[in-house]
């Protein structure tokens, strides 16, 4: 799977020009799934080459059409497949 960070454009417009360093300040939409085998934001930010994220702004989902609801609603940015 192809798993990239997504959020509403007038989101990204509000934030301006982002990198992904950005994403340790940003607002993060997670998917807390029983299913273990979905890689999360720990996960994602590791790949980028990213420190954690002990503390944040943050939203928790446990469907994940609500959580790309919510990233289309510009509360933050999510996870898409």
């Amino acid at each position: 799977d192809t798993i990239l960070p997504v959020a509403s454009p007038a989101f990204i417009a509000a934030q301006g020009p982002l990198a992904a360093p950005d994403l340790l300040r940003l607002p993060l939409i997670h998917l807390e799934s029983a299913n273990r085998g979905w890689e999360g934001w720990p996960e994602i930010l590791a790949a980028l080459g990213l420190p954690p994220r002990p503390h944040g702004p943050a939203l928790r989902f446990n469907n994940y059409v609500m959580a790309l609801q919510a990233a289309e609603d510009g509360l933050g940015v999510a996870l898409g497949w």
